[in-house]
């Protein structure tokens, strides 16, 4: 009876037949007026062009696990984006994904598993790469590493079993 008369609950917005954006989905924090992506909602499924801002602030960063697991079936990462963060695109189902220059570093395990990627090609702005970045992208054929690469870790690209070009 209690529940019928509390006033705990008093308003309810449904939202049936909203079609919402891809960018509508995106978890995010601000930091000294950057923003990092912290999450995705895996409802969505679908290619994924990650906004180059959000509250008209620059995109920097993708968080550590950010998309792991997640449903997004091609993947566009803005030339704001300086950082990918650990494990931030594990397990994704994506076939392509298109990194723009402006990006330095990508963290370990931030693509591995990617099972579906058959080709990577990094931009020359890519100074810094994690252990097993790429680990366990068992349909890529080939790399292109860029020219900025300071050091290429010897397990970025391990159990990339299809893997016949590198450059």
């Amino acid at each position: 009876d209690d529940v019928h008369n509390s006033d705990v609950l008093k308003n309810v917005t449904i939202n049936y037949g909203v079609k919402l954006n891809p960018e509508d989905y995106i978890s995010y924090e601000i930091n000294d007026s950057q923003v990092t992506v912290t999450g995705f909602h895996r409802v969505y499924k679908g290619p994924l062009t990650i906004p180059s801002e959000i509250e008209g602030l620059p995109v920097t960063k993708i968080g550590d696990e950010a998309f792991k697991n997640s449903n997004i079936t091609s993947l566009v990462i803005p030339s704001s984006v300086t950082h990918i963060g650990y494990r931030a695109f594990k397990g994704l189902d994506i076939t392509s994904v298109t990194f723009s220059e402006g990006l330095l570093s990508i963290d370990e395990a931030a693509f591995s598993s990617c099972e579906k990627l058959t080709e990577i090609k990094l931009p020359d702005s890519l100074k810094e790469m994690g252990q097993a970045a790429f680990a366990g992208c068992s349909a890529v054929v080939s790399v292109d590493t860029g020219n900025g690469l300071e050091e290429l870790p010897i397990s970025a690209f391990s159990g990339c079993v299809a893997l016949k070009n590198v450059k």
